[in-house]
């Protein structure tokens, strides 16, 4: 197993060297996927005991919304009764779909990097939340400790958060494994930069050991972990091909890669895709490993 950022390399240009790759989702092919991500989301969720109190007064919080489908398709009626829906995500292109695809009345979408950003002037904007959910966006944070110290301002003394997460993906082990043969990496993000300092790479990292790290870096942001669960799933796609457009496309992949080395690129992708992938006669299955976990403000003591 390799961490993320034990794998990190150090990205300065120097002589005979390209410049770094910057990486960025694509708004529109995303928004075709939503329905994997949802039914995860849905999944994790369920797995979570949100405290019975609520109040049509609540505010609720959706941090890394992305274009707004599982928002507004999903956890808008999960939240009821509340006031009102806070959906932020960093990316504008996002923020703009969601506001465009994914409106309500009682939406609202914003910007914010839970990461760096200015999370004072965003209280001061909005008030606190008594209930935070964030899907899928904490392994392309950095710094997950930094987000989670954000995440805790955000709570109201009552609040309560949950954060559904992937640790390891076997196609960000395929996108090293590309990155690494140097044929690709002047075209290409390095993935031990894109994903989290919290995400595994060739994970083989017992479940407790995952979820022990978990709960030291939630209580060291000043929260109280309530529960906290690693878990493995599969998701079934109907052939490598499908994998292959499904992440290529999302992630950007190909957007840099010269006219006449794309079907290369994708054949490399795709023969990976075929040795690191299950075939069954539904189709191919993909592994992931997940985390949900359940926390609210740590109670001071007296």
């Amino acid at each position: 197993m390799l961490r993320c950022r034990e794998l990190e390399e150090e990205q300065q240009v120097s002589s005979g060297e390209h410049a770094p790759v910057p990486f960025m989702f694509d708004c529109e092919a995303y928004s075709k996927i939503e329905g994997y991500p949802t039914r995860e989301s849905v999944h994790a969720l369920n797995k979570v005991k949100l405290s019975a109190t609520r109040s049509d007064e609540d505010q609720c919080l959706d941090i890394g919304c992305g274009p707004g489908g599982f928002t507004r398709g999903f956890l808008f009626d999960y939240c009821r009764p509340c006031a009102r829906l806070v959906a932020v995500d960093k990316d504008n292109s996002m923020i703009e779909r969601a506001r465009e695809a994914s409106s309500h009345p009682d939406i609202t979408y914003d910007l914010l990097d839970i990461e760096s950003g200015d999370v004072d002037a965003f209280c001061v904007k909005y008030g606190k939340f008594q209930r935070v959910f964030s899907f899928f966006c904490f392994q392309f944070v950095n710094d997950n400790l930094a987000a989670y110290k954000n995440l805790a301002k955000l709570l109201d003394e009552r609040g309560e958060c949950v954060v559904v997460s992937c640790v390891n993906l076997v196609i960000a082990d395929i996108w090293l494994e590309v990155y690494s043969m140097g044929d690709w990496k002047a075209y290409i993000p390095d993935p031990r930069v894109v994903f989290s300092d919290s995400f595994y790479f060739e994970c083989n990292t017992p479940a407790s050991d995952i979820e022990a790290a978990m709960r030291r870096m939630i209580e060291d942001a000043g929260l109280e972990c309530i529960t906290c669960e690693a878990y493995e799933n599969e998701w079934l796609y109907p052939d490598a091909d499908a994998i292959v457009d499904f992440f290529v496309s999302i992630f950007n992949l190909d957007l840099n890669i010269p006219p006449h080395e794309k079907a290369v690129f994708r054949q490399a992708w795709r023969r990976m895709v075929e040795h690191r992938t299950t075939a069954t006669p539904d189709g191919r299955r993909l592994n992931f490993r997940f985390s949900v976990a359940h926390a609210r403000l740590a109670t001071k003591a007296s």
